[in-house]
């Protein structure tokens, strides 16, 4: 799964597929990584 840096709505699309479909612990690992990782610009 890709994570989009750029387009915010992208992001968020992802960010809810990956919620509906991953169990919650893993959702919010994989959520804190792509926030930490993602560049602000």
């Amino acid at each position: 799964m890709r994570v989009p840096e750029n387009s915010l709505q992208e992001f968020l699309s992802t960010c809810v597929y990956a919620r509906v479909n991953l169990n919650p612990q893993l959702f919010n690992y994989c959520l804190s990584v792509a926030l930490m990782h993602r560049s602000v610009e």
